[in-house]
């Protein structure tokens, strides 16, 4: 798992082809003029998918996790928090493979904040809950 800032992003340069790809567009693209919605950077390889969301209480969401794509989160409007699971409860977890997407418990987490100039990537298996609300911020517009 990585979370930094956009400064930073080449730092993670050749960790793999399409991580390298989405660097890129990140790089030489104005996310906030990005439409809703799914754009393809590379066909369904790498994209970014472009979303406002109502943030909730921690306690309201569960962890997620990945097995064939990597998950680069940024907030463009808002800010919200993001926990990083740890201790997973295996006798939790369901996955769909179709959309990649998986569901567990976690013991531990550590929560980190998102908003303006911040990113996370979280690598395949890694459990985390995004959307979490803070104080000041009830509202998202993210990537």
């Amino acid at each position: 798992m990585i979370y930094d800032t956009f400064e930073n992003v080449q730092k993670y340069l050749g960790i793999h082809p399409n991580l390298d790809r989405a660097i890129a567009f990140i790089q030489q693209t104005d996310l906030k003029q990005l439409p809703l919605g799914v754009t393809e950077i590379e066909g369904q390889e790498v994209y970014v998918n472009i979303m406002e969301a109502n943030l909730n209480p921690a306690d309201a969401i569960q962890f997620e996790y990945h097995k064939k794509y990597v998950d680069i989160q940024f907030d463009l409007i808002g800010e919200e928090q993001v926990a990083i699971g740890f201790i997973e409860k295996s006798e939790t977890n369901h996955y769909e493979e179709k959309s990649d997407f998986g569901t567990i418990e976690c013991e531990k987490e550590i929560i980190v904040p998102l908003g303006e100039n911040r990113f996370i990537i979280c690598f395949t298996e890694e459990k985390h809950k995004p959307g979490i609300q803070s104080d000041q911020h009830h509202f998202v517009k993210k990537g």
